[in-house]
């Protein structure tokens, strides 16, 4: 995962935790580990499982649905209605939004992030007009 990928990430995590001022101790760990490969995913699992993850044992199944689900949103599971979950998840699809605007709305879960997606199209509209 290179650097300024999850710097990226973890700007739209905090933009959307502050807009619901919300605070999590998964946020910074699903920005450094999210979508580099299935490997991650195990590292974070062996981590948790070594007792060096210090997140409580609900915090590490949210970062690992999270993870797990990051491309594959909208899951029908209790954990794809919690809002840390929804916020690491958006934050990925709106870096993606942003590099390449191929974003449908319905993918996103949060209202915020669609607002924010819908305003920068409307923008965009605006300047090609």
């Amino acid at each position: 995962m290179d650097n300024e990928h999850s710097q990226r990430i973890y700007f739209n995590i905090l933009m959307l935790a502050n807009y619901y001022d919300i605070k999590s101790d998964i946020f910074e760990i699903f920005s450094l580990a999210q979508g580099s490969s299935d490997e991650a995913l195990k590292y974070v699992e062996e981590l948790y499982s070594d007792g060096l993850l210090l997140i409580s044992e609900y915090d590490y199944k949210k970062l690992h649905f999270a993870l797990k689900y990051t491309n594959k949103p909208k899951q029908y599971h209790i954990l794809a209605n919690d809002l840390i979950v929804q916020i690491c998840q958006d934050a990925v699809i709106l870096e993606n939004f942003k590099s390449n605007r191929a974003v449908k709305l319905n993918k996103l879960s949060t209202g915020y992030a669609k607002n924010i997606c819908r305003e920068d199209q409307e923008l965009e509209k605006a300047v090609v007009l």
